[in-house]
């Protein structure tokens, strides 16, 4: 039976990124935070979750692209669906797989989050833990 879990466990509504420093007596390193009003909606309605990174860059401009990216990446309610299907061994955690399942209303890319696979007899199944990928495919 099919299990539908909505989550904001890893939402994040605020992104700081701070240039990594070797040695931590020099001058305070240089840092972006997202906007308040780029995310005033998810602010107000789920309060500050912040996300802090170190990254290298060379530019200010490559800060504030870094910054936006990790906010659209993480600035999102997940929801996770664990399916039970007929095993297949190429059903692992980081697969994207194409479902559709009019039952369930899915007709999209998936995410694995997790599998686990049993054998019992000789029937092989796995339980799996998706969400809808929403990146791009390269």
């Amino acid at each position: 039976m099919p299990n539908l879990r909505t989550s904001i466990e890893n939402m994040k509504t605020r992104v700081q990124i701070f240039k990594k420093v070797d040695n931590k007596n020099v001058k305070p390193p240089r840092c972006y935070t997202t906007p308040y009003e780029e995310n005033k909606t998810n602010i107000d309605k789920y309060g500050i979750l912040n996300h802090i990174e170190e990254v290298e860059a060379k530019t200010d401009e490559e800060y504030i692209k870094i910054a936006n990216r990790k906010l659209e990446e993480l600035n999102k309610i997940t929801d996770t669906l664990s399916l039970t299907l007929l095993g297949d061994y190429q059903m692992h955690r980081g697969v994207i797989i194409p479902l559709k399942r009019e039952d369930l209303n899915l007709n999209d890319k998936y995410l694995i989050k997790s599998s686990d696979h049993t054998i019992s007899d000789s029937k092989e199944t796995v339980t799996i833990k998706i969400e809808k990928f929403t990146g791009a495919l390269d």
